[in-house]
């Protein structure tokens, strides 16, 4: 299955590939034992997270420009289909770097929560 990792450690975004079983593959790319749909660009797809994030990788952090909050850990982009199954990711790693993606220091979650809290409303 094709998706999008966003690695919130190197601050990279690249196009993946998820081999083998789809669930763990996803919490080997993501390096978590919990996945959860974090927030979704369209009825197309959606970002996989750490549910645990803010427990097992407070190292980093990443935010997408429409998303609730920023995301603790890594993120995995996956497409959705119309009944909610996980299928090939429809945009690419290009194309969500031009939607807006920042990588965000632990040591200034709170500074650019407090600058962004517009966007919270």
């Amino acid at each position: 299955m094709k998706a999008i990792l966003i690695d919130s450690k190197n601050k990279t975004i690249t196009d993946v590939n998820v081999e083998g079983d789809q669930l763990q593959g996803w919490y080997k790319l993501i390096g978590c034992k919990y996945v959860e749909a974090a927030h979704y660009f369209n009825e197309h797809d959606s970002i996989m997270v750490d549910e645990e994030g803010m427990l097992t990788q407070p190292e980093a952090f990443f935010f997408v420009e429409g998303a609730h909050q920023p995301f603790s850990g890594n993120g995995l982009v996956v497409g959705v289909d119309e009944d909610g199954e996980t299928v090939d990711v429809n945009m690419t790693a290009k194309e969500l770097i031009e939607l807006g993606v920042e990588f965000i220091h632990p040591m200034m979650i709170r500074s650019w929560v407090a600058t962004h809290s517009h966007l919270f409303v």
